[in-house]
C-alpha cells in the first residue's frame, strides 16, 4: 500500500526545497556550454593534436561552435548529427562533449566505437590524454575512484557519474543501464546486425529512452550511396549546411568541390577537342560562383569564420549538420587538388577522396562497360609500339583449345597501349601451342623511336591446366620475368602475394586479388580522353591479331553488384554474366604484371621512357653506318639483345 501525507501537515517550504534539489540534480553545475567549456578548460596534448597542441581555440573551427551549442543542455535538440569529412575535428567535438559532461554536468555516458580495437585506441589516445591534460577532469576522475579505483580502458568512474566505452560489434556492450549522454562515432562502420539482436545504433539509442534530458551525438564520414547510416541520420534532421560570404562580392554560398580550380596546360587532339597535359595544383583556389573572384586559403578561412548554418527542413528535435574539408582551417586547397589528381584511375583512392575529403557518398560507376565505346578507341599507331611507351608487359589466358596473349605498353602517368592480342590455337597440353607463345614473348617489338623493346614481365593464368601445362613452361623462366598466376575473387590492400619457396612443381605462383585489380582497371576503361591512366587499343595489323568485335564484347561479360558479406556489410563484387571474359582477365593481369615490376619502374616511367628514346637514337645512328664485319664463328653464335623475358 502506498501511503500519502496529510496535506495539512506538509510544509510548503519543504516542498520548495525538494523541488529545488531535484532541479539542481539535473542542472549543470556551472553555466558553461560545451564550446565555452572547451575554450576555457581544455588543453590539447601533443598526443591528441601533434600539429596544434595547447589550449582549445574555437577560432580554429568556427563551424563547430553551433554544433556544440546544440549539444548543450539548454538547447531543445535531443539528437545532434554531424556528417562530415575527415580533418574537420568531428571526433574532437565529441571529445569536448564527453569532457564537458564529466566536468560540468556529470551523469552516465556511453561512447560507442566501430570495433573493440577502435574502442581501445580511442580510450588510450583520446580519452586518457584529455583527462591528463585538463586539470578539472584530472581532479574529478581521481576523486571518483580514478587511480585508486577500478577504472579501465572501457570504464571510467568520476565524481557524479560513470563513462562506458563500448563498440558496435557486441550486443552486451550496447545493453544494460540507462544512459544520459551517448556519443556514436563513425557509425558508417557499425554492423547492421549485432549478435542477431538488431541494429547497433538502435540498440545504443534504446539506452537513452527513459532519460528525459538525454543527449545523443552521432558523427561519421559517409560511405556508399544507398547504405550510409550517417546520411540516413542526417536526412532525419533539419539538414543544416554552412554558408560563407565571398570576400569580394559578399554573396553567401555553400562551398562546392567544382569551384576549386587550378591552372592547366591543354593541347589539341586528333578529331577535335583538347586534353589536359599538365596540372598545376599549387595554383588551386576557390572561385566564387557569383562574381568569379578567386579566394586563396587565407581568404577562404576568413570567409568561413563569418559563415552561418542554414537549415533546409523544419527543426523537430534533431539538429543535423553537413560539411567537408574545404571548411577546415587546417586544409590547403593545393593538398586537395594533389590528392584528387593522384586518385584518378584508382578506384579505391578515388572512393576514399570522395568519402573522406569531399564528405560525399560514393556512387559506383556504371555496372558494365560499353563495348562499342571501347571499340571506337581503335587507332593505327605510327609504329608497332607508340612513342609514349616505356615498358612492355604480357598476359596469357589458358583455354581448353587455345592460348590468348595480350601485350601492353605502359607510359608516363600509367597511360597504356594494347600492342597486340593473339589467339594461339592448339591443345595446351601439347608443346606446339607453347612454341607459338614463346615466339610472341621473346621477339622484339619496334618502338616509334627506333628502339627495340622486349617484354619485361609476363603473367600466365594457371587456373586451368596449371600443373599439366603452365607450370612446366614457367618453371625454367621465372628468373626471366615469366610467372604463373592465380586470380582470387577478393579485394585486398596487397594485390599480389608470392610464396618464398617453390611448390612441388618447382614454381612460385603469384596470387592476385582480382577484384582489387579490376577496381583499378574499370575507371581507366571509362576515361574519355587520352592521358594518364587511359587505355588505347591498336588497330589490328595482321589476320592473327584478335582485337576484333568479339574481343570488345567480352568487356561487358562482368557486372559490378552490391552483396552483403559474412559480416553484414555491403560489398562490391564482380559477377560474370556472359560466357567469355578473356579481355577483362588479360587487361587486369597486364596491370598486375606492370605493378609487379615494382617502384623502380612504376614510379620512374619518365626516366625509362628517356632511356628508350636514347636507345632509339643510337639505333637510328647505327643504321646509317655499315655493319661491322664478323667472323664465321661470331655469325654462327650471334649476341642476343638484352631483355628479361627473351634470352630463353
Amino acid at each position: 500500500m502506498i501511503a500519502f501525507a496529510d496535506p495539512a501537515e506538509i510544509d510548503l517550504c519543504d516542498v520548495s526545497d525538494l523541488l529545488q534539489a531535484v532541479g539542481d540534480a539535473w542542472a549543470p553545475d556551472e553555466d558553461l556550454l560545451v564550446h565555452e567549456w572547451a575554450e576555457q578548460r581544455r588543453t590539447l596534448s601533443r598526443k591528441e593534436s601533434p600539429g596544434c597542441p595547447g589550449p582549445w581555440r574555437n577560432s580554429r573551427a568556427p563551424y563547430a561552435v553551433e554544433i556544440q551549442e546544440c549539444l548543450s543542455p539548454d538547447h531543445p535538440a535531443r539528437t545532434v548529427v554531424w556528417w562530415a569529412s575527415s580533418q574537420v575535428a568531428k571526433t574532437e567535438v565529441g571529445n569536448n562533449f564527453v569532457g564537458w559532461a564529466m566536468d560540468v554536468a556529470p551523469a552516465s555516458m556511453l561512447v560507442v566505437r566501430p570495433s573493440e580495437s577502435d574502442a581501445r585506441k580511442w580510450s588510450r589516445q583520446r580519452l586518457r590524454p584529455m583527462i591528463q591534460s585538463t586539470a578539472t577532469l584530472r581532479e574529478k576522475v581521481a576523486s571518483g575512484g580514478g587511480r585508486e579505483g577500478g577504472n579501465s580502458l572501457f570504464l571510467v568512474e568520476f565524481l557524479g557519474g560513470i563513462l562506458f566505452v563500448g563498440w558496435a560489434g557486441s550486443a552486451t556492450e550496447l545493453a544494460s543501464m540507462p544512459i544520459a549522454y551517448l556519443f556514436l562515432d563513425e557509425v558508417d562502420k557499425y554492423k547492421r546486425d549485432v549478435d542477431g539482436q538488431g541494429d547497433a545504433i538502435a540498440q545504443a539509442k534504446q539506452r537513452t529512452q527513459n532519460v528525459r534530458r538525454a543527449k545523443i551525438f552521432i558523427a561519421s564520414t559517409g560511405t556508399n550511396e544507398g547504405e550510409s547510416r550517417i546520411a540516413q541520420e542526417y536526412e532525419s534532421g533539419d539538414k543544416r549546411r554552412r554558408w560563407v560570404p565571398c570576400p569580394d562580392c559578399g554573396e553567401f554560398q555553400v562551398l562546392k568541390w567544382k569551384q576549386v580550380q587550378w591552372e592547366q596546360d591543354v593541347e589539341e587532339v586528333e578529331g577535335g577537342g583538347t586534353r589536359v597535359v599538365r596540372h598545376y595544383p599549387e595554383t588551386a583556389c576557390y572561385v566564387c560562383e557569383h562574381c568569379g573572384t578567386c579566394w586563396n586559403d587565407a581568404q577562404r578561412w576568413a570567409a568561413e569564420a563569418k559563415g552561418e548554418w542554414r537549415a533546409e527542413k523544419p527543426f523537430r528535435g534533431i539538429a543535423s549538420f553537413h560539411c567537408w574539408a574545404a571548411y577546415s582551417h587546417f586544409v590547403r586547397l593545393q593538398d586537395l587538388a594533389e590528392e584528387w589528381l593522384d586518385a584518378q584511375g584508382d578506384h579505391e583512392k578515388l572512393k576514399a577522396f570522395v568519402n573522406l575529403k569531399l564528405g560525399e557518398l560514393w556512387k559506383e560507376p556504371s555496372e558494365t562497360l560499353d563495348p562499342s565505346d571501347l571499340r571506337s578507341r581503335l587507332a593505327e599507331y605510327p609504329a608497332e609500339v607508340p612513342a609514349g611507351v616505356a615498358v612492355l608487359t604480357a598476359a596469357v589466358d589458358v583455354q581448353k583449345n587455345r592460348l590468348e596473349a595480350a601485350v601492353v605498353g605502359w607510359g608516363v602517368g600509367e597511360e597504356a597501349w594494347f600492342i597486340t592480342h593473339q589467339r594461339l590455337h592448339g591443345d595446351p597440353e601439347l608443346p606446339e601451342v607453347w612454341a607459338q607463345l614463346e615466339a610472341v614473348l621473346t621477339r622484339g617489338y619496334q618502338h616509334e623511336s627506333g628502339a627495340t623493346l622486349h617484354i619485361r614481365h609476363a603473367f600466365i593464368d594457371a587456373q586451368y591446366k596449371g600443373p599439366e601445362a603452365v607450370y612446366p613452361f614457367v618453371r625454367l623462366r621465372e628468373g626471366r620475368g615469366v610467372f604463373a598466376v592465380r586470380g582470387m575473387d577478393s579485394r585486398a590492400k596487397e594485390v599480389f602475394t608470392q610464396p618464398k619457396r617453390r611448390n612441388k612443381h618447382g614454381v612460385r605462383p603469384v596470387s592476385l586479388a582480382s577484384w582489387s585489380l579490376k577496381d583499378g582497371i574499370l575507371p581507366r576503361l571509362q576515361r574519355q580522353h587520352p592521358g594518364p591512366k587511359y587505355i588505347h587499343f591498336c588497330q589490328p595489323r595482321s589476320v592473327v591479331d584478335g582485337m576484333d568485335a568479339n574481343f570488345f564484347e567480352q568487356f561487358a561479360a562482368e557486372r559490378v553488384v552490391q552483396e552483403r558479406n559474412g559480416h553484414g556489410r555491403m560489398e562490391r563484387v564482380y559477377k560474370q554474366v556472359a560466357e567469355r571474359n578473356e579481355a577483362i582477365d588479360l587487361t587486369y593481369m597486364n596491370y598486375a604484371a606492370f605493378l609487379f615490376l615494382g617502384p623502380a619502374y612504376t614510379e620512374n616511367l619518365p626516366y625509362w621512357l628517356e632511356e628508350v628514346r636514347k636507345e632509339g637514337a643510337r639505333a637510328r645512328a647505327a643504321a646509317g653506318r655499315p655493319r661491322p664485319a664478323v667472323t664465321a664463328e661470331q655469325d654462327e653464335d650471334p649476341v642476343e639483345p638484352a631483355g628479361f623475358v627473351m634470352n630463353w
